[in-house]
């Protein structure tokens, strides 16, 4: 383990941190992000070795961190990509009061650190460009859930036939078919922070690979047309119908595909009844507009966010585990 004094985290390997996990939880929290895993003696062993040559308070630091992301009361997970690079941060609330804990997830290991919501509202703030200015309406198109990841995969499939175009010096095309998002879909595993559905998929507690079926998006799409997101041409002989952006969904497709950053983010909570409850959303920051696509068990949406709007988003994730 090592202590950055300047910014007050202690970084760990996987063992350390699946051995202190141990330490601190026989049973891990069905909330506890999942790197925490399952140590064995061995694991916590190295956790026991590597706590040593801490300074004092690191180590008080490290062991309060890792016990509350064993046994958080309410778990954000966040996925950035942004010109500061691509972060992956789960913040974990204990019960009642008391400071957040802070893993960060990185390609050479991990790092703990205590915190407050305010680190959270930071890396939104820094993620997303709040600072600058941007225009939306707060008025939210409800959707269900399948629609919104149709939705979402839709967009990436515009962007890169975008891209492609460009590098060819042609026209791009503005449509696609149910099979091409569905295989764009059964794609989003891909451990691609730059592309917004593949860091969608990530926070998700459930595999997207099961939307995936080209029956199931063909509906997804056809119920965004239904509600004037998508346009279609029907199909035509042994040809599928086509898809393509409605007016309401220009702006959208407009500022995605010149997207400065985009972060997913999912809040996990325990209910009444010790089942998961989860929220997860995609906020898209475009050159003039914030967008967010957000889905949970009982449905989802589509809203461009002001300023205002965003504000009330961040306090909400940012406050103490209810």
């Amino acid at each position: 383990m090592r202590h950055d004094d300047t910014h007050g985290f202690v970084s760990l390997d996987g063992a350390e941190l699946r051995g202190g996990a141990l330490e601190a939880a026989p049973i891990l929290s069905p909330l506890a992000p999942a790197p925490l895993g399952r140590g064995g003696p061995a694991e916590r062993d190295a956790w026991r070795r590597g706590l040593g040559p801490l300074p004092d308070v690191a180590r008080t630091h490290a062991t309060k961190a890792i016990a509350r992301l064993a046994t958080p009361a309410r778990v954000v997970e966040l996925h950035t990509a942004s010109a500061q690079g691509p972060h992956h941060l789960y913040y974990a609330w204990p019960e009642g009061s008391g400071r957040v804990a802070v893993l960060g997830v990185t390609p050479g290991g991990y790092s703990v650190a205590l915190r407050t919501g305010g680190d959270l509202v930071a890396s939104l703030q820094g993620a997303l460009g709040l600072d600058a200015a941007f225009v939306g309406s707060d008025l939210v198109r409800p959707l269900d859930p399948h629609a919104v990841l149709a939705l979402a995969a839709f967009l990436d499939v515009l962007r890169a036939q975008r891209l492609l175009a460009e590098l060819r010096h042609e026209r791009p095309l503005e449509c696609a078919s149910a099979r091409d998002v569905a295989a764009r879909l059964a794609d989003a595993r891909a451990r691609d922070p730059r592309w917004p559905l593949c860091a969608l998929e990530k926070v998700l507690p459930f595999d997207v690979r099961d939307t995936a079926q080209e029956a199931t998006v063909s509906g997804s799409l056809e119920r965004l047309a239904a509600v004037g997101l998508l346009e279609s041409t029907g199909a035509s002989g042994a040809l599928p119908p086509l898809f393509s952006p409605a007016a309401a969904l220009e702006p959208l497709v407009e500022e995605c595909s010149r997207a400065v950053s985009h972060v997913a983010l999912s809040t996990f909570r325990l209910g009444a009844g010790g089942e998961l409850v989860y929220e997860s959303a995609l906020l898209v920051r475009g050159p003039l507009s914030l967008w967010l696509l957000s889905l949970a068990p009982e449905g989802g949406g589509l809203a461009s966010l002001s300023p205002s709007g965003v504000s009330r988003l961040v306090a909400r994730l940012a406050g103490p585990a209810q």
